[in-house]
């Protein structure tokens, strides 16, 4: 009996084997090697064998000689088993010839994949010791959508609070966010986002309010505007303020999104989120307003590569 169980298992085993095979195949991704910012900056990039980004160098440019200089920064991250990315560690070379730690980003998520928890740290040299500077604290609704965030204030040692509002559609139209008292023991209301959308969900403007004491009034100080293409990219998103005396907008920078339509998101291998374009980056380009015209000011461009990677049906 014990002879006849072993035999199947071998054959189930044999089997998931042939079965793996028969469904793996190849196919060819592009994948995001470099990032160079107008004879200023390049990162290079390298992934493990799942398509996670696990380190990337930055090299500055040197205008006295004309060529890249050595790297100067670095990144590390690292994973959970789920793909998600944990810590980011910033080492920079020291003039001992060798990498020193900087700070470090450390990412908590729970069982459904929402981060709950982010804090960023800075190295200190005189203890040899991470010193946490910054911590966020994430709250979820059932629906797993993101209601509330606390922030560490380092300057007043008391938390700060968003609070998010959402429409039917699961878009966030504001964000409130408020300070702790500490002589009322209360929350007081600070600053507030309003986001508007497209017929797509695309967020078009964001704009930014504080609250004015004396009018008991919210006052626009800030707003972003954006725009898609037919893919639901972003194209370009523009930056304004308002001038106080004459109640007017006053345009300040944009930045202009430049894609190959000709990759989507599932053929490329890259680092970072893609909730704002749908294909191949190919430039973003960055401009300030002048009086009367926008003046670019740098490009910064993406190379990619392709990679052959097997996957299974």
């Amino acid at each position: 009996m014990k002879i006849t169980k072993l035999i199947l298992v071998i054959i189930a085993l044999i089997s998931s084997v042939a079965g793996f095979s028969q469904n793996a195949h190849t196919v060819i991704k592009q994948r995001l090697d470099s990032i160079v910012t107008s004879e200023s900056t390049k990162t290079i990039l390298y992934y493990d064998s799942m398509g996670n980004e696990i380190l990337n160098f930055i090299y500055f440019w040197d205008y006295l000689t004309n060529e890249w200089r050595m790297p100067c920064n670095k990144h590390e991250y690292t994973y959970d088993s789920n793909g998600n990315r944990t810590m980011e560690t910033l080492y920079y070379w020291a003039k001992t010839n060798e990498w020193r730690k900087a700070s470090k980003k450390e990412i908590i998520y729970d069982n459904n994949g929402n981060q709950t928890m982010y804090a960023l740290y800075d190295w200190d040299d005189v203890t040899n010791n991470w010193i946490r500077d910054y911590k966020e604290v994430y709250i979820y609704d059932n629906n797993n959508k993101q209601t509330i965030v606390y922030n560490w204030d380092n300057v007043t040692n008391n938390w700060i609070k968003y609070s998010k509002i959402y429409d039917n559609t699961d878009n966030k139209t504001e964000n409130f966010i408020y300070f702790w008292n500490g002589t009322n023991n209360d929350w007081e209301e600070g600053q507030k986002y309003e986001y508007r959308y497209d017929s797509n969900g695309n967020n078009t403007i964001s704009i930014c309010y504080y609250w004015d004491d004396v009018n008991n009034d919210w006052i626009a100080v800030q707003k972003y505007e954006y725009a898609y293409d037919n893919n639901n990219n972003r194209t370009m998103e523009a930056y304004t303020f308002l001038d106080e005396k004459t109640s007017d907008w006053v345009k300040e920078s944009k930045r202009e999104y430049v894609f190959n339509l000709s990759y989507f998101i599932n053929d490329l291998i890259m680092f970072t989120d893609v909730h704002y374009y749908r294909n191949m980056l190919k430039e973003t380009i960055y401009y300030r307003w002048s009086e009367t015209e926008w003046v670019q000011k740098e490009i910064t461009t993406y190379y990619w590569s392709p990679k052959e990677i097997t996957v299974n049906k």
